[in-house]
């Protein structure tokens, strides 16, 4: 692909653009501003108690201090945003804004829950950030339009009906492990997984003519799982083993 070819490639991609630029931008602000993960990470404390940087309600969600963490961000966007078919702009716009909002906004209400219950003050400090929120709300986008196709050609058993949940428990073993520079976003995962699904199974408006949401069992939160750990499929499991 040539020079000019690419520029039209990211110029007919709007979401691919917008992305890219500010994982990147954002990335760049860790060689030159001082405690950047302070200032454009979600930190309690900063964001909505102490100096009020609001902005990190929005840039948390785009924010990298790993290089191996972004690339991974940019493969994954590159693969959700090369099927995806945005038929309305004004709805997918709300869709992502309200994702981002969701992911920051939610994990603020789980933390301050948590520290009301615990007293532990390093709840409040601690650094959140990472674009893991926004990528499994996309491949939750993706399911909804692409269903069983696979999500790359090399993997054909990882479809993007159950790329979302497998995304989910990746990052929970990544956690788990303890490389919690991989993981730091893992509250945004879990709350734009939820989110994205309830939104797009209830108040998304994909025609005119047609009710709010996709209500097909298809795109089920149950039917996202893949068949080995599907939670029909377990419950018929142990009623095998019933005495």
């Amino acid at each position: 692909m040539d020079t000019s070819s690419f520029y039209h490639y990211i110029c007919d991609r709007p979401l691919l653009s917008f992305c890219t630029s500010l994982l990147c931008i954002l990335f760049t602000c860790n060689f030159f501003l001082t405690e950047c993960v302070n200032k454009v990470g979600l930190v309690i404390a900063n964001t909505l108690i102490t100096n009020h940087y609001v902005w990190n309600l929005v840039t948390c969600c785009f924010y990298e201090v790993s290089v191996i963490k972004l690339l991974i961000d940019l493969v994954l966007l590159g693969l959700v945003n090369h099927k995806l078919y945005i038929h309305s702009s004004e709805q997918f716009g709300l869709f992502f804004i309200f994702s981002i909002l969701a992911c920051s906004i939610g994990t603020s209400t789980y933390c301050f829950i948590r520290f009301f219950g615990t007293g532990k003050e390093e709840i409040l400090i601690h650094p959140m950030y990472g674009f893991n929120g926004i990528i499994v709300s996309l491949f939750t986008f993706a399911r909804q339009q692409l269903k069983n196709e696979s999500v790359h050609a090399l993997f054909p058993q990882i479809t993007y009906h159950n790329f979302p949940i497998i995304f989910t428990i990746l990052q929970v073993i990544i956690w788990t492990i303890g490389l919690s520079t991989l993981s730091a976003d893992m509250a945004f995962t879990f709350i734009g997984l939820f989110f994205s699904w309830s939104y797009l199974r209830f108040y998304y408006k994909y025609a005119e003519d047609e009710p709010l949401g996709d209500k097909s069992d298809d795109f089920s939160f149950v039917n996202m799982f893949p068949e080995v750990i599907n939670v029909d499929h377990c419950c018929s499991l142990h009623y095998l083993f019933l005495p």
